[in-house]
């Protein structure tokens, strides 16, 4: 019993997922992807406004792309954080899909056990009553063959 009751705390804690820190994952994830979208028409439109000293077409070009490049890597890091997550759910869902399977095993043993010792019984009882009937025989053939006179 306690094996069982181990396995049912173990799932328990496992059904306790901290969901706070996906959610603070997918709303900067997509915060971060409306800032993105919109950074290069801000870097282009309201440059004078942001005192970006930006006069020529490939100025602007390697402003968006420096801009660009650590957010697409911000992006792609959140992005393995959420696969990993996934993963971990994935991994936790398996460890209790494995600890059920154990104690339906475990609950299957003990009925194929108990099968197995009646089946046990039930062939010595018959074996007992095979050799008693026997011998119950051959003692009557010796009392019929037995002389009486």
């Amino acid at each position: 019993m306690q094996q069982n009751s181990t396995d049912e705390e173990i799932i328990s804690k496992l059904e306790k997922k901290p969901n706070s820190i996906l959610k603070v994952g997918s709303i900067s994830f997509g915060i971060s992807i409306f800032i993105i979208l919109f950074l290069p028409w801000i870097v282009t439109q309201c440059s004078s406004c942001l005192s970006f000293k930006i006069d020529k077409p490939n100025e602007i070009g390697d402003t968006i792309g420096g801009i660009m490049g650590p957010s697409v890597a911000i992006i792609a890091a959140m992005l393995t954080f959420i696969a990993f997550w996934a993963q971990y759910d994935a991994n936790i869902e398996q460890r209790k899909q494995f600890l059920l399977n154990q104690k339906s095993q475990q609950d299957d043993a003990k009925i194929q056990e108990s099968r197995f010792l009646d089946a046990q019984n039930r062939i010595s009882k018959e074996q007992f009553e095979n050799k008693y009937y026997n011998l119950l025989e051959i003692h009557r053939e010796n009392t019929r063959d037995f002389n009486w006179r």
